[in-house]
């Protein structure tokens, strides 16, 4: 597995928890998509960034769902 670095995961999270009433009715992939798309038109990141915050990402739709939820 490869490391992500905690300031893309804080960026994610306060993406989530500002915007998570755009994820209902939406698939988890359409989450995945969207967070990622909008933490890179944000920060560059290089190829392995972006793969290990797609995973970090994607193993915790579940936690996004119930933030959303809220």
């Amino acid at each position: 597995m490869i490391s992500v670095d905690s300031s893309h995961v804080r960026l994610m999270w306060d993406i989530v928890s500002s915007h998570s009433h755009m994820f209902h009715g939406l698939s988890d992939e359409a989450i995945c998509l969207w967070i990622l798309r909008t933490i890179k038109d944000k920060i560059h990141l290089n190829h392995d960034e972006m793969t290990a915050l797609q995973e970090y990402v994607s193993s915790r739709t579940s936690l996004i769902r119930d933030i959303a939820a809220f």
